[in-house]
């Protein structure tokens, strides 16, 4: 029986759908977690990265005086996307490592900027 099953296409099967239900769960989970414990801060672009065709943005946050790190697909090209660049961030408060940077907003207020744990200007 177990020959029948691993000389199948059945177990690529199984692990192929339980990486596709762990990818929707995980999505599921952030979408969730960012709708429900959403605050806002701003982050700063560090650099824009590629990985094959696709382009990223990395940026740095910060979050009760602790430094994040993340970066972000880029599924345009975002011409105020510049190294240097701050940018509104949504942030889960109960996972901080749950973000999304917002692309269309930039920040220029120094205030705001120092006061999300950035040195001014």
């Amino acid at each position: 029986m177990f020959s029948k099953i691993l000389g199948s296409k059945t177990p690529t099967l199984i692990i192929g759908g339980g990486f596709i239900l762990f990818f929707i769960y995980s999505e599921y989970t952030s979408n969730y977690n960012l709708k429900k414990y959403s605050k806002v801060s701003v982050a700063k672009v560090v650099g824009i990265s590629r990985s094959g065709s696709a382009n990223f943005i990395d940026y740095v946050y910060y979050i009760n005086k602790k430094k994040y790190e993340d970066s972000q697909y880029l599924r345009n090209k975002c011409g105020k996307c510049k190294i240097g660049k701050y940018f509104k961030l949504e942030y889960s408060y109960k996972d901080p490592k749950i973000n999304k940077l917002i692309f269309n907003q930039e920040i220029n207020d120094s205030i705001m900027i120092s006061e999300a744990g950035f040195l001014a200007k």
